[in-house]
């Protein structure tokens, strides 16, 4: 898994990893001013440049980051898709406008007016 390294100046994501300096150093960096963004890197490999690598414990921490970034994501993806958990359609709401003497009127103005 590969993941993306961040300035410290750069915003803070949900899916940042803070990295103690030690775990930085063993990794082989030599600059201690940045998070890991635990979101996998879907680039070609080839066009990707590695430039550390950690240590299992700090792997697997990055990893559980990851995949809560995942699950997050994939909710998101469904709610914009407009379905649910359950996997039905969320019924829209809907509205219906008219015009009526110039001046657009739904159908709870028109029955107000009406009643």
């Amino acid at each position: 898994m590969g993941c993306p390294l961040v300035y410290e100046g750069e915003p803070l994501h949900r899916a940042d990893v803070a990295l103690e300096w030690h775990e930085l150093v063993d990794a082989g960096l030599s600059r201690l001013d940045v998070r890991c963004r635990s979101i996998p890197c879907q680039r070609p490999v080839l066009s990707v440049r590695m430039i550390g690598q950690v240590a299992p414990e700090t792997l697997a921490r990055v990893a559980v980051r990851a995949e809560r970034e995942q699950a997050q994501r994939n909710v998101e993806t469904q709610a914009r898709k407009g379905t649910c958990q359950s996997g039905r359609s969320r019924p829209k709401p809907v509205r219906t406008f008219w015009l009526e003497g110039g001046m657009m009127m739904s159908r709870r103005e028109a029955a107000l007016r009406a009643g």
